[in-house]
């Protein structure tokens, strides 16, 4: 996967790589546990970390499901069109201002959530959360020596959102 997180467009430090690799052992139908790993070109450098992961259908209703460190969901079925549930995130990303500056973001958000969809692919969503432990890290280079500025800001949040969505 290829992402653009800079200020200025088509620029050769502005780009970063990364790949995700996993495989999947089944020995129920409604479990799957998963192990692989993530690497992502930050621009602080290589950011490679294993996963572990859950997709489990507890019943018709609940199911858990994700990969860790990253991202783990509780998910309870109301109805054809009603979910409700638990979200568990830890997004890392950096940005690059400029040439020798960059911002590197860590947080760990924990959430609620509550999908409505408004026909089978369209889900509406509502997703009340706090972020806990979250940092932000300025670091300019001068003179090949870095300098890092490290404010925390935990704090709620609300995310609105829309999506078309089809489950496996």
């Amino acid at each position: 996967m290829i992402s653009w997180n800079g200020e200025k467009l088509f620029t050769d430090n502005n780009f970063q790589f990364g790949a995700i690799s996993f495989t999947t052992f089944s020995k129920k139908t409604n479990k799957q546990i998963r192990f692989g790993v993530y690497a992502n070109k930050e621009f602080f450098g290589w950011f490679i970390i294993p996963i572990l992961g859950l997709n489990w259908k507890l019943n018709d209703s609940n199911s858990v499901f994700g990969l860790l460190p990253g991202r783990f969901t509780y998910e309870h079925k109301w109805n054809s069109k009603l979910y409700s549930g638990l979200n568990f995130r830890a997004p890392l990303n950096s940005y690059r201002i400029n040439s020798q500056q960059y911002i590197t973001l860590y947080d760990n958000q924990l959430s609620l959530f509550l999908d409505y969809y408004i026909s089978k692919p369209i889900c509406l969503t509502i997703e009340p959360g706090w972020s806990v432990f979250k940092k932000i890290r300025n670091t300019t280079t001068e003179n090949n020596y870095k300098i890092n500025e490290t404010n925390r800001v935990d704090g709620a949040f609300i995310k609105l959102s829309a999506a078309y969505r089809f489950k496996l």
